[in-house]
């Protein structure tokens, strides 16, 4: 960037838009093919257990995350008034 010239965000933003579709190319397939490749090396019984403890580990996930982020943002919110003092 030279000096006194406005930088090209457009640019960046496209640098760092295609970088993280290109990084989650591998997690995409995983969640796609795990259970179908589940479903035809073993049994339905294997599918059926397998689906069971996703959806159970993605509440608690979930749950983790609405509540972490509620926090965050409370937290935000104080420092932003300038209630918030450390101790």
């Amino acid at each position: 960037m030279k000096h006194g010239k406005k930088p090209d965000f457009d640019l960046c933003v496209g640098i760092s838009t295609e970088a993280s579709l290109n990084y989650m190319i591998a997690p995409g397939l995983l969640v796609l093919f795990t259970p179908l490749l589940t479903g035809l090396l073993f049994s339905k019984d294997a599918l059926s257990g397998l689906l069971a403890g996703i959806i159970v580990s993605g509440i608690q996930i979930a749950f983790s995350f609405s509540n972490t982020g509620g926090a965050w943002d409370n937290t935000k919110k104080l420092i932003a008034e300038g209630t918030y003092t450390s101790k």
